[in-house]
């Protein structure tokens, strides 16, 4: 590996894939370092679907064959551009196949020390060696800043959990659970505890809690379109 890189990407989800796979095309010299997906693959609730539609799921590349619909065409999975909901085990493996088709380079060690020095940074790996870089790109999702309020963090650690750590629900089965929050995580967790056969009782300040309606099979109307436009992550002007 060279001394010096141009760039260095730390975070190896969809963008920092997405970056690299630019960054080659170009001809910049970079490194890419990370666990490919570990948040998707390790921390969303099994079975989950995207908000996503299918052709607001792909990461990127200047490769036209990159695209999730591609992927689902060599492996015989359903896709449509809308309408059909995107697994989640099919976006891991979709990623798994864009990164060893456009990031074959991808190293993959977490990085656990950024340095600035005067003539870029020095990146200290989990495994003790040191990369140097001209630039640094952050691409590390949301895997390292999960809270827990003061109130519930003084409690043992056996009796409360964040939902970003709960890939299975089955070991809850027969458990008693109160699961806080009003948002889709805390849904989708309540729910997966739910059907594992846990008691589950979900507590919000909220007084409802709201959702768009599921998309029709009709095709849309002028009207409906002025009034909820449709989006790659759902309906309405918000999300517009």
């Amino acid at each position: 590996m060279p001394s010096m890189v141009e760039v260095a990407i730390i975070g190896a989800g969809p963008y920092g894939l997405s970056l690299a796979a630019h960054l080659r095309d170009a001809g910049v010299s970079f490194r890419i370092f990370g666990k490919p997906m570990s948040t998707w693959r390790d921390h969303m609730p099994l079975g989950m679907y995207l908000k996503s539609e299918g052709f607001a799921s792909n990461l990127s590349a200047p490769d036209a064959n990159s695209t999730l619909e591609a992927w689902c065409a060599a492996n015989a999975r359903p896709y449509t551009a809308q309408k059909t909901p995107v697994a989640l085990a099919d976006f891991v493996a979709y990623a798994d196949w864009f990164a060893a088709a456009q990031v074959p380079m991808l190293e993959r060690f977490n990085v656990i020390h950024v340095l600035k020095g005067d003539k870029g940074y020095a990146l200290t790996l989990e495994t003790g060696a040191v990369v140097h870089a001209r630039r640094v790109v952050l691409a590390v999702g949301i895997s390292w800043f999960k809270h827990t309020p003061a109130e519930l963090a003084q409690l043992p650690a056996g009796l409360v959990s964040h939902s970003f750590d709960h890939h299975r629900a089955d070991e809850y089965r027969g458990r008693e659970v109160v699961v806080l929050g009003a948002g889709s995580s805390a849904v989708d967790t309540a729910l997966a505890f739910a059907a594992a056969g846990a008691r589950t009782t979900l507590v919000a300040r909220s007084r409802e809690i709201r959702f768009h309606v599921a998309p029709g099979d009709g095709a849309p109307t002028i009207l409906g379109q002025l009034q909820y436009p449709d989006t790659g992550i759902g309906p309405g002007w918000r999300s517009f």
